[in-house]
């Protein structure tokens, strides 16, 4: 089974695989970043638009995919002015605790790491079950259960915190794992995202991060 949607980026949900997802607070980059990081992006699809071999544009396009993030990535670490409530430990504990209570419920965790402003996780969702609840009618499988974890969180969030408003950003990212090779480096590049932040030098040694052996 394969869904198609789109807000800002596009997304493709296949059955069967796994995914690499990134939510960020609500405010964490601002929009003159976006806009410059996309309009690149833009740019790059344009000429990767005139490649002629459909397997050489195809690996041409998740390439630029990942450029992109990587790109969206380390604006996230260095942006100053960015929201960090998620480097209070009761609000990081409260999104550990949440992720794990859905774990083979809604989905397979694989692995996380919960930064100051974003969160990195990979999971094996469970598509054809979560498109059968209630919860997630009317919604692509995996938007829902996205919909859901930020509704959730965002609530209690903002009582920890005292405050009302957007906590999540609302578009996150996600990308469809293609084989067990890039597993092992999404996995790992999750893991050692605390270790490129400076916050600590062994990936290990972070509170926040975790992975399920099983699937390494």
């Amino acid at each position: 089974m394969k869904h198609f949607y789109e807000r800002h980026l596009p997304h493709y949900i296949v059955e069967g695989y796994a995914y690499f997802i990134n939510a960020r607070l609500h405010g964490s980059l601002p929009k003159k970043v976006i806009d410059n990081l996309k309009q690149t992006y833009d740019r790059k699809v344009e000429l990767i638009s005139s490649i002629k071999n459909n397997a050489k544009k195809h690996e041409a396009y998740l390439a630029l995919k990942w450029e992109y993030f990587t790109e969206f990535d380390m604006e996230l670490h260095t942006h100053k002015k960015s929201p960090v409530w998620l480097a209070n430990d009761s609000i990081a504990q409260l999104v550990k605790e949440a992720l794990h209570y859905r774990d083979n419920k809604d989905f397979n965790l694989i692995a996380y790491t919960i930064m100051s402003n974003h969160i990195h996780l990979v999971i094996f969702p469970f598509l054809e079950k979560i498109a059968s609840e209630s919860e997630y009618k009317n919604k692509y499988p995996l938007g829902g259960l996205l919909a859901s974890f930020k509704k959730y969180t965002a609530l209690k969030a903002n009582k920890i915190l005292n405050r009302s408003g957007a906590f999540w950003q609302h578009e996150s990212y996600d990308h469809v794992v293609r084989d067990n090779d890039e597993l092992l480096r999404i996995v790992k590049y999750v893991l050692n995202n605390p270790v490129k932040a400076g916050l600590v030098d062994d990936y290990n040694k972070y509170k926040w991060n975790y992975y399920n052996p099983k699937y390494l």
